[in-house]
């Protein structure tokens, strides 16, 4: 359990650039009085090469899970987030860029539990959010449909990340 909230940019849990980590059976437990400022549980540093986490709980926390561009594997399963009613459950960051630039080939995010999460998912290059499951292939492959169409979807969305 952790009583001091991280700072903006800050995380109690830093995955590093170049990792392959495993978060299994892990509780972040922020406790304290000022639940509304702060950073992430999870951080995922930019270019990360594989990162699952899974059957863990994230409670309290402004923002739980904030994942920097990778060309990586992510899978983030089966997780409960809760109580973070002022943030962003999962934040996967793209750079602005081609849509396909730097966005996870293979990986999914499924099965995860939102109690009291004001967004649950969301991926901001494209600017979209999402309420359940989500393979990055399937995107992959919808994506680089639509581009004889006009692109991904809210292009210009990506240069308002938190940590560039």
């Amino acid at each position: 359990k952790n009583t001091q909230s991280p700072q903006g940019g800050e995380a109690t849990c830093m995955i590093s650039t170049g990792a392959n980590v495993k978060i299994q059976k892990c509780k972040f437990t922020l406790e304290g009085q000022n639940k509304t400022s702060g950073g992430y549980a999870i951080l995922v540093a930019k270019d990360s090469v594989k990162v699952e986490i899974k059957d863990s709980t994230i409670e309290n926390y402004r923002y739980a899970i904030y994942v920097q561009p990778t060309s990586g594997e992510i899978k983030i399963t089966n997780n409960t987030l809760t109580n973070l009613n002022t943030g962003i459950g999962i934040d996967v960051r793209q750079p602005n860029s081609t849509p396909d630039a730097n966005y996870p080939l293979s990986g999914e995010i499924k099965d995860n539990k939102f109690n009291e999460t004001q967004i649950k998912t969301q991926f901001l290059f494209y600017g979209e959010s999402f309420e359940g499951d989500f393979d990055f292939a399937d995107h992959q492959e919808s994506q680089q449909g639509q581009e004889g169409n006009g692109g991904g979807n809210g292009g210009g969305s990506g240069n308002q990340g938190l940590l560039e």
